[in-house]
């Protein structure tokens, strides 16, 4: 088994390096009609390929300005990423007409265009290598079970299902990345959400605390050593477990070109 690439254990900021990827079409009504029209409608996901933070986007359609306006709001939100990295068109042989979209839109002119302004990279994974694209892939499997829960075949129009795809990211950022830690103060497990807004995204409102001034150097001292700490966090508990490698772990010699060539010898 190969080495992890550097984007999936660098202390980067969360989505500066972003893996993105289509899922859908979901069925959605029109909001304001007595006869319900249906339409299709479809999920675009972003996720940081070091904390695994989750961003979920609802677009009306596969068109080049509904993905780059779904690509604004993302950006207008958790900032502008270094680097985005999406499937190869070789990995949608036989796979649905949108997901070889995916590629036909970064290959645009004017999603170009934008990407060169904003001074984005857009990458593939390697051809005829989807593994290499597991982490969407899990991504947007845990977000299709938690949408098909939380609907159970009920018709939504699109502001529900945008509500709901929200809710259903807080959900997934939530999920934590280790389990507790040994000591005994900690009462939460490291999440995507820590990177995000500092703490676990569902959680009790915090008791009023009695008003005084605050240095503004004070204050950012200890919000760099909570990211501090968050980020040792995820050194220590975290990224530990990216290290063993359940398969693959005998060592064996890599190919070779010759050896292809010999094989080719031998077949005529």
């Amino acid at each position: 088994m190969g080495d992890l690439p550097p984007i999936r254990f660098q202390q980067i900021r969360p989505f500066e390096s972003t893996g993105l990827d289509f899922a859908g079409p979901l069925t959605t009504k029109c909001a304001h009609k007595r006869s319900v029209t249906k339409f299709k409608s479809y999920i675009c996901l972003f996720i940081c390929t070091a904390t695994k933070a989750v961003h979920l986007e609802l677009v009306s359609d596969l068109s080049t300005a509904a993905f780059l306006a779904a690509l604004r709001r993302f950006i207008t939100r958790r900032s502008c990423p270094s680097k985005i990295i999406s499937d190869n068109g070789s990995n949608f042989k036989g796979a649905s007409s949108h997901l070889r979209k995916l590629v036909d839109l970064c290959l645009q002119e004017e999603v170009q265009n934008f990407l060169s302004l904003k001074g984005i990279e857009w990458s593939f994974i390697p051809p005829y290598t989807p593994h290499f694209g597991g982490l969407w892939e899990s991504a947007i499997k845990s977000a299709k079970q938690l949408l098909i829960k939380a609907t159970n075949s009920v018709l939504l129009n699109f502001e529900e299902c945008s509500t709901l795809l929200i809710q259903i990211e807080a959900c997934l950022n939530s999920r934590p990345l280790t389990e507790l830690s040994p000591d005994p103060s900690d009462f939460t497990a490291l999440t995507p959400a820590h990177f995000l807004v500092g703490g676990p995204i569902h959680q009790f409102p915090e008791p009023s605390q009695p008003s005084r001034s605050v240095d503004l150097s004070e204050r950012w001292n200890l919000i760099q050593r909570l990211r501090q700490y968050f980020w040792d966090r995820w050194s220590t508990e975290y990224l530990h477990r990216l290290q063993p490698r359940s398969k693959w772990w005998r060592t064996k010699p890599n190919l070779q070109l010759w050896l292809f060539s010999r094989k080719k010898k031998l077949l005529h």
